[in-house]
């Protein structure tokens, strides 16, 4: 049997300069005592709401239906529980809403908000939709 030879190379920058701009601006809102994850898979974010070793719950499926989606930007507390989701759509790249992640952390009641490139947000602009969106989930 022939042994492959593994080779890697770096896959480069994370963010790319307009996803880089937004995670400043929601650091400098969240500030130490809220965490900014970025590029974080939804499924370490929200699990299938049934007994994973039933037999015929359903979690194998659901949980394969939200493997591989992400959200940009996920505002924690401090002990690092999710508190807002942020999908950050750049047009440049065609990016779209995905459905899945809108529809699963509404399912979890998870607070999200919808960016776009091509608008421009100001800290206080942005903290106010963020404290909109928690508030209307709180109540």
């Amino acid at each position: 049997m022939h042994k492959i030879l593994e080779r890697y190379r770096a896959a480069g920058p994370l963010l790319g300069k307009k996803e880089a701009q937004m995670y400043q601006l929601l650091c400098e809102l969240s500030g130490k005592d809220h965490p900014v994850l970025v590029n974080q898979d939804l499924n370490s974010l929200v699990t299938p709401a049934v007994n994973q070793w039933e037999r015929h719950s359903g979690w194998q499926q659901m949980h394969q239906h939200i493997s591989g989606h992400k959200v940009s930007f996920v505002i924690c507390d401090t002990v690092w529980q999710p508190i807002c989701g942020l999908i950050f759509i750049d047009i440049d790249k065609n990016e779209q809403v995905d459905s899945v992640v809108v529809q699963a952390l509404k399912c979890a009641g998870l607070p999200l908000l919808t960016l776009y490139s091509y608008q421009h947000y100001t800290a206080e602009a942005l903290a106010s939709e963020i404290a909109q969106q928690i508030q209307a989930l709180s109540s």
